[in-house]
């Protein structure tokens, strides 16, 4: 209660508008990660794309041209697979930085009321059970983002998993270890620092 009262401060002026600046820095953050959505859109269908030509070669539908043998075709298979796993990973952090800008936002107008409930001179009966179901709210806000973090936690760890599986296999063909893009690492927000 006592850090709402200090982030809020006693001029209610001021508090809000740097709850509006907040929240213009989260509205542009939402943009820029549906921007980048939509990026990832379009790189999906051109790698998918890529990926059913490159498997119908392996199958021989499509006659092999000179350049490309079966080991070249079968490494430029793993290597869109591991492009595929890259946006998919990526596309799933953008979606849970969509997701704590949300819950963000939702803190903020839950916090700015109990500002208000507990600035009131007399508060009622009914005020003070808004304010035990605001700091519930709060709490259950938090919860979901430590969950969510404990999530993303154990995926990076399945990823990695997924990752030296790959390279395994690909060692195991005999093929060499070619770059992947690793978007998750090119990704422009960082989900340690919202606004």
């Amino acid at each position: 209660m006592e850090k709402l009262m200090k982030r809020g401060g006693s001029n209610t002026k001021s508090a809000k508008r740097l709850a509006r600046v907040a929240h213009i820095k989260r509205v542009r953050k939402a943009q820029e990660i549906q921007r980048q959505l939509e990026e990832l859109d379009v790189m999906h269908k051109e790698l998918e794309e890529r990926g059913i030509e490159a498997e119908k070669s392996l199958r021989g539908e499509i006659p092999e041209s000179s350049e490309n043998s079966n080991p070249d075709l079968l490494q430029t298979w793993f290597i869109l697979l591991a492009e595929k796993n890259a946006l998919v990973r990526h596309e799933q952090e953008l979606l849970v930085q969509a997701k704590e800008l949300e819950w963000e936002d939702s803190s903020c107008k839950l916090e700015g009321e109990l500002r208000e409930h507990l600035l009131l001179d007399s508060r009622s009966n009914e005020s003070v059970s808004r304010e035990a179901s605001i700091l519930k709210e709060l709490l259950s806000i938090a919860e979901k983002g430590e969950k969510l973090q404990n999530m993303l936690r154990r995926d990076k760890q399945r990823y990695l998993q997924e990752d030296q599986d790959i390279e395994a296999q690909m060692k195991a063909k005999g093929l060499r270890l070619g770059p992947v893009r690793k978007l998750s690492s090119l990704s422009l927000l960082d989900t340690s620092s919202t606004a």
